[in-house]
């Protein structure tokens, strides 16, 4: 018992320390699985596409990504930011979707991943709070999660502590990323934000400061919009592109 214990904390902490997140992803992140009612979670086995995409994503500040429907690529940048969350203390992402309802599912998303990582790594708040009626406020020391409508915060619990990393999801608005920081911005369908323009002017301070700040920026195209325009000019903007068709899905042929 006390060897396994040990394990356990091991990889915790390695967990929370050194692991990659494709090692991460690899090892503990579930997904929906809409193309099963009978399964509805799966685990996250990657495609070399959204492998090679993932690592991309890592090693680039400013991404840009068009890509084909139905790829899995809002999980994989979730993924990404579910294991920084973790990782990271006064980590913050903010997500920004094209309507209030996507957003929220943005939300779901996050808190299906977390739901179902190991009880010694991380709880939900509904846990957290039986286990402190039972032992005695301020006995549970790691972590636990609080989801909410349009965020999920990440609390580090003990000794006293209460540190805190957190996701926000907004949707796209006039106002949407004004006067937050964050360490990672994520636009999803970016093409399709309403007050694109303005939504990118206000968030750009944030993923552009000198020693952080990352931004994915992930669509399908339309035409005429910011996000064409940035792809075009992606290069003169330093913007990092990516591209992955239909066939990224290896189960995908021309038949299909």
């Amino acid at each position: 018992m006390a060897a396994l214990q040990a394990a356990i904390m091991s990889e915790r902490e390695y967990i929370l320390g050194g692991m990659q997140t494709e090692e991460f992803i690899d090892n503990y992140v579930y997904i929906e699985n809409k193309d099963n009612l009978g399964d509805p979670l799966i685990k996250f086995h990657m495609w070399p596409a959204q492998r090679s995409a993932l690592n991309e994503m890592i090693e680039n500040r400013l991404n840009i990504i068009l890509k084909a429907r139905q790829l899995g690529f809002t999980w994989l940048v979730l993924s990404i930011l579910v294991h920084y969350a973790l990782k990271h203390k006064g980590f913050r992402a903010i997500c920004v979707s094209e309507t209030d309802d996507k957003s929220k599912e943005l939300m779901n998303r996050c808190e299906l991943i977390y739901s179902k990582l190991p009880g010694w790594l991380i709880i939900s708040e509904k846990r957290f709070k039986e286990f402190e009626r039972t032992h005695g406020r301020g006995s549970y020391e790691g972590l636990y999660y609080i989801k909410n409508t349009h965020d999920i915060t990440i609390v580090r619990a003990g000794k006293g502590l209460h540190e805190r990393s957190e996701i926000i999801a907004e949707p796209a608005t006039e106002g949407s990323g004004r006067s937050l920081t964050a360490d990672i911005v994520f636009f999803d369908e970016w093409a399709f934000h309403r007050f694109a323009e303005a939504i990118f002017t206000a968030a750009y301070p944030t993923m552009a400061r000198p020693t952080s700040g990352k931004f994915i920026g992930l669509s399908t195209n339309k035409r005429g919009s910011l996000y064409e325009e940035i792809w075009r000019h992606a290069e003169e903007r330093k913007f990092h592109k990516i591209f992955r068709g239909c066939f990224s899905d290896p189960r995908r042929d021309e038949k299909w």
